[in-house]
C-alpha cells in the first residue's frame, strides 16, 4: 500500500492509497521523440484507424499549413463561441469543452498552449493536452494532421468563430485518440466528458422532483459559483421548436427579468453545433424581447447556436441536467460545499474479490473512521462517495457497478479472526449502473465505517477508483483482509405507529456462539432448550408502550451451511432469577410476546432475522436458538431502541 498527501491547485486536499492487487499501475507518457527540422507523424494513431466510418464523406488528412492561409491555436483567447461540432457525434464532449474554454485555470490544465508553437522555429507538428484519468492528468500527444473534406473544411469539430483557430479540432482529435478512434468517441454523457476534462464530480438533477423555480435557483447558484451545467434533449423532442433530439447542450448563463410586474426566469443554452437554435418563446427573434427595456439582457440575434429559454419550457423540453463541480454540491442548493478533503482509494476486483452482487461483502473492503471533526449541527458529517471504473473502450467496456458504505455496529475477536456487525447506509439510493462514474450522498455520524465497491456480476475483473469527499480528513484507513468476517444488519425505516416513537437511533450489539453441549439447546421441543443464549432487558416504566427492533444474525460464508434462526420473547417479573431453567420456560410457554404483526414466534432460514415489537413497560427475556442441539454457529444480537435500555446476557458462549 502506498499513500500520498497532496494539495491540488483547485483547492482539494487528497490522501491517496494504492490497494490494487493485479491492476496496471499508472505510467505517465513521455514526450514523443522528434527530429529537428521535421514535422512529427504519430505512428501510434494511424490516419487509417482514426476514422473507420467516414459517414460517406471523402476525407483527406492535411496539416494546417496545407489548407489554411493563416493558422493558430487560439485567436484572441478561447470562448464558448469557438466550439463548433462537425460530423462526429461528440456533442457531449464539445458541450463540456465549450464551458471549460472560459475557465482559464482548467483550460490551461487541459491544453498545453506552449507545446503547439505553430509559426515559430520550434513548431514540430505536435499537439499535446491532458485528460484526467484515475486521479492523474494523463498527457496525450498527437500530430496535427486533421480530417478535411472539400479540400479545406475540417470534417470534425472546428472553431465556429475563426476558421484559422485550431484548438477545438486538435482537442477533439486528441480525445478520439484517447478513445482509440473518432468512431469510438461517438456518443457519450456530459458527466463523463467533465471527468476527462476536469476530474471533478458530476451529479444529475432529477427534474421530476424539482419545481421550475427551485431548479432555476439551483442552476443559477451553480453557475455563480463556477460549476458547469450540461443538459440533453430527449429523442421524443426532436424538431420541437428547433431542438435536436438525443443531443447534448450546455447551460451558459441565467437571467431573471421583470416583465409586466412578474419575474421571468431565463437560462442561456448553447448548441455545440454553433448553429440551429430554439425557436420558441424568448428565442432570438421572438416578440418577448420587444416587451423588455433595451439592453435588459444581452442577446445576439444571429444563428450562433446560443439562445435563451424560459425555465418552464426548459423543464418541459430538456432532460439529463448535470451539474459538474470540482467538489460536490451536497445539499443540492447549486453551490459547492466545503467537501475539499478527498480520500482516493485505487483498487481492483481480482479473483475471489470479484464477488459480484449477492455476496457483496466478499468484494474489496476498506475501513475508516469518521471523527468528531467536521460534524455539523445535525451531529453528522456530509460525505459524497464516488466510484470510477477503468474503461479501455468507452462504449463496450463499462460494467454495472456501485459503492456501498456500512456503519460498524460492533466488533469482537473470535478464534478465527475479527467479526463485525455492519449496517448498510443509503439502501434506497444505491443502485447498480453501467456508468463511468457514480456518486452517492450520505450523512454519517462519528464512528467506524466500511466501504465496499462491487459489480453486479461475479468474476468481472476490473480496476476502480473510489473518492470520498468530506469537510475534514477521515482516519484509520485500511483494507480489511479475508479473515475479517462481517454480518450485515440492514437498516430499514419503520412505518409510523400511532403515538409511538419509531426513531430507533440507539443500538446495542452483543456477540455469542452456539456450541454443542454447552449452550446449543435447539428448539423448544428439546430438553436442552433452556441452555440457549438468554438476553434480559427492561422497558422503562413511564406508562407508554415502546417500539423495539431486534436482529439475530448468524455468521455466513461459502463453507457455512445456513441454519434456521429462532427467537422468542417472554415477559417476566422483576424478582425472578436468571438464567431461567427448563421448568420456568415450560410454565411460560403460552406467554410469549407477539411481534408487531401478532406472531409470538419467529423461526426461519435467514442470515438476518429481524423483528419489530411494541412492548409495554416491564422486564423481558429473549431466548435465541437454532434448530437442533448439534448445530454450532457464531452469532450477533442487535437491539434497536429510541431510549436508553439496560441489557444483561447469559449463556452466550
Amino acid at each position: 500500500m502506498t499513500q500520498r498527501y497532496q494539495s491540488s491547485e483547485f483547492g482539494l486536499y487528497e490522501l491517496r492509497l494504492d490497494m490494487r492487487q493485479a491492476g496496471e499501475k499508472y505510467h505517465r507518457k513521455s514526450m514523443p521523440n522528434t527530429t529537428p527540422g521535421e514535422l512529427w507523424t504519430d505512428t501510434k494513431f494511424s490516419l487509417t484507424d482514426a476514422i473507420k466510418d467516414p459517414k460517406g464523406d471523402t476525407i483527406e488528412w492535411k496539416r494546417p499549413g496545407e489548407f489554411l492561409q493563416s493558422h493558430c491555436l487560439f485567436a484572441d483567447g478561447a470562448t464558448r463561441m469557438d466550439v463548433g461540432q462537425g460530423t462526429p457525434g461528440t456533442c457531449y464532449f464539445l458541450a463540456m469543452a465549450a464551458i471549460i474554454s472560459e475557465k482559464e485555470e482548467l483550460l490551461k490544465k487541459v491544453i498545453h498552449a506552449e507545446s503547439y508553437s505553430i509559426g515559430t522555429e520550434h513548431y514540430q507538428g505536435v499537439f499535446s493536452c491532458n485528460f484526467w484519468r484515475y486521479g492523474e492528468w494523463d498527457p496525450v500527444y498527437i500530430d496535427d494532421f486533421l480530417p478535411v473534406v472539400y479540400g479545406q473544411s475540417i470534417w470534425g469539430a472546428h472553431s465556429a468563430s475563426n476558421s484559422n483557430e485550431l484548438w477545438v479540432a486538435l482537442l477533439e482529435k486528441a480525445f478520439a485518440k484517447y478513445n482509440s478512434s473518432y468512431d469510438a468517441a461517438f456518443g457519450g454523457y456530459p458527466d463523463e466528458a467533465y471527468l476527462y476534462l476536469a476530474g471533478g464530480v458530476s451529479e444529475k438533477v432529477n427534474l421530476e422532483d424539482c419545481r421550475p423555480t427551485v431548479l432555476f435557483s439551483r442552476l443559477r447558484n451553480a453557475l455563480k459559483c463556477g460549476s458547469l451545467v450540461a443538459c440533453c434533449v430527449p429523442g421524443e423532442n426532436e424538431d420541437k421548436f428547433g431542438l435536436i433530439g438525443n443531443h447534448a447542450y450546455s447551460v451558459t448563463g441565467f437571467s431573471d427579468v421583470k416583465m409586466s410586474g412578474k419575474s421571468v426566469d431565463l437560462l442561456r443554452v448553447r448548441n455545440p453545433w454553433g448553429e440551429t437554435e430554439w425557436t420558441g418563446p424568448w428565442s432570438d427573434r421572438s416578440s418577448e424581447w420587444e416587451r423588455l427595456p433595451p439592453n435588459s439582457i444581452k442577446h445576439a440575434n444571429i444563428n450562433d447556436g446560443e439562445f435563451w429559454v424560459q425555465i418552464h419550457d426548459f423543464v418541459e423540453y430538456f432532460r439529463d441536467v448535470t451539474i459538474c463541480s470540482l467538489s460536490p454540491d451536497f445539499d443540492k442548493d447549486g453551490c459547492t460545499d466545503s467537501l475539499n478533503h478527498v480520500l482516493c482509494i485505487f483498487g481492483d476486483w481480482v479473483g475471489d474479490t470479484a464477488a459480484g452482487w449477492k455476496p457483496r461483502l466478499n468484494n474489496p473492503r476498506y475501513e475508516l473512521t469518521i471523527t468528531e471533526e467536521g460534524i455539523d449541527e445535525e451531529g453528522t458529517m456530509p460525505v459524497v462517495l464516488q466510484i470510477i471504473q477503468k474503461v479501455d473502450v468507452q462504449k463496450r467496456d463499462k460494467i454495472r457497478i456501485r459503492c456501498d458504505i456500512y456503519k460498524v455496529l460492533g466488533e469482537t475477536e473470535t478464534d478465527t479472526g475479527l467479526v463485525s456487525v455492519v449496517e448498510l447506509r443509503g439502501q434506497e439510493t444505491n443502485m447498480y449502473n453501467a456508468k463511468l462514474q457514480i456518486c452517492f450522498r450520505h450523512r454519517l455520524e462519528p464512528g467506524h465505517y466500511i466501504i465496499v465497491p462491487s459489480a453486479v456480476d461475479a468474476g468481472l475483473e476490473k480496476e476502480f477508483l473510489i473518492r470520498l469527499f468530506t469537510p475534514s480528513p477521515v482516519a484509520n484507513i485500511q483494507e480489511i483482509g479475508r479473515e475479517h468476517t462481517m454480518m450485515s444488519c440492514d437498516k430499514e425505516e419503520i412505518q409510523p405507529i400511532a403515538n409511538l416513537d419509531c426513531n430507533l437511533k440507539l443500538c446495542q450489539t452483543l456477540f455469542g456462539a452456539w456450541r454443542s453441549g454447552v449452550n446449543a439447546g435447539g428448539q423448544r421441543s428439546h430438553a436442552t432448550y433452556h441452555i440457549n443464549p438468554q438476553i434480559c432487558f427492561v422497558i422503562p416504566a413511564d406508562g407508554n408502550p415502546k417500539v423495539i427492533k431486534v436482529h439475530l444474525l448468524q455468521e455466513s460464508g461459502e463453507q457455512l451451511k445456513q441454519f434456521p434462526l429462532g427467537i422468542r420473547i417472554y415477559p417476566m417479573s422483576r424478582d425472578e432469577s436468571l438464567p431461567v431453567d427448563q421448568n420456568w420456560l415450560r410454565r411460560n410457554t403460552e406467554s410469549c410476546m407477539p411481534n408487531k404483526d401478532g406472531k409470538t414466534y419467529e423461526f426461519m432460514f435467514t442470515n438476518d432475522l429481524d423483528v419489530i415489537y411494541v412492548l409495554p413497560p416491564g422486564r423481558y427475556l429473549a431466548v435465541l436458538h437454532l434448530n437442533t442441539p448439534e448445530q454450532e454457529r457464531n452469532f450477533a444480537f442487535v437491539l434497536r431502541t429510541a431510549f436508553e435500555i439496560d441489557v444483561k446476557h447469559y449463556n452466550m458462549r
